[in-house]
């Protein structure tokens, strides 16, 4: 099936200010229509069911309730409905051709009927499932055929996010890889150390270490048979020494 996004819109004019208590301008709302036109003749949806569709362009418009939004018409075409316009998603990948956008017409006026002149026309993207307000999109100089900067700097601020949180996930990955490598070369350095300690620590055959000081100093007992004691090691003079 056709995936869709939404279209939202406010319009107001700043006018003379009025009769209230402060000098600045008044905002009123405007009046009028806003439409879409995609830039492409037709468009063929393969993955619709129970079989793939054509969809034939045609001109959708919404129309401006009284507080200035962008609605829906009801079927007479010219009373407000529910705010925002649903269109076709422009990334739909079941969509052919790809690389298609919406072009926004606009045919606003003020209270006493006079024609606005702006917005001009401009295009836009509408990804599946995502709501664009117009406001965040329309350019100051308006280009056919491309997406409108505004626009065009969000997608990208997006994909650049989504970057950056990619590669700090990564270096989080790779420091904590380093963290456990730097504490079991630090455990192993220890007890290199006890084991340097206690080879240079000698004692009789008939001892056996039964512990290690507040120091790291190792001490030993001696009234412990023989046959209890612990193996010993030797050195090259043929000195007992205790090893961990």
């Amino acid at each position: 099936m056709p995936t869709f996004g939404t279209v939202r819109g406010q319009f107001v004019l700043d006018v003379i200010d009025g009769p209230d208590a402060d000098s600045a301008p008044d905002l009123v709302t405007a009046t009028g229509t806003v439409s879409f036109r995609a830039s492409v003749g037709a468009l063929g949806n393969v993955g619709n069911t129970p079989n793939p569709v054509s969809v034939i362009r045609s001109v959708i418009t919404g129309v401006l309730d009284p507080q200035g939004y962008l609605c829906t018409p009801l079927s007479d075409g010219a009373t407000p409905g529910a705010r925002g316009v649903q269109l076709l998603a422009t990334d739909d990948p079941e969509n052919a051709p790809a690389g298609w956008v919406w072009t926004v017409d606009y045919n606003l006026y003020s209270p006493d009927g006079t024609r606005l002149d702006e917005p001009k026309s401009h295009d836009i993207a509408l990804p599946a499932g995502a709501e664009v307000w117009l406001t965040t999109v329309i350019p100051s100089e308006a280009a056919q055929g491309a997406i409108p900067l505004p626009q065009a700097e969000a997608l990208a601020a997006a994909a650049l996010g989504a970057a950056i949180a990619a590669r700090e996930a990564a270096q989080d990955a790779e420091e904590s890889a380093e963290e456990s490598a730097a504490s079991a070369w630090k455990a192993a350095q220890d007890l290199a150390v006890i084991k340097q300690e206690l080879a240079e620590h000698y004692v009789r055959t008939d001892q056996v270490m039964i512990g290690i000081d507040t120091d790291g100093v190792p001490y030993f007992g001696h009234n412990i048979p023989f046959e209890n004691a612990v193996p010993l090691l030797t050195d090259e003079d043929g000195v007992p020494y205790l090893m961990l």
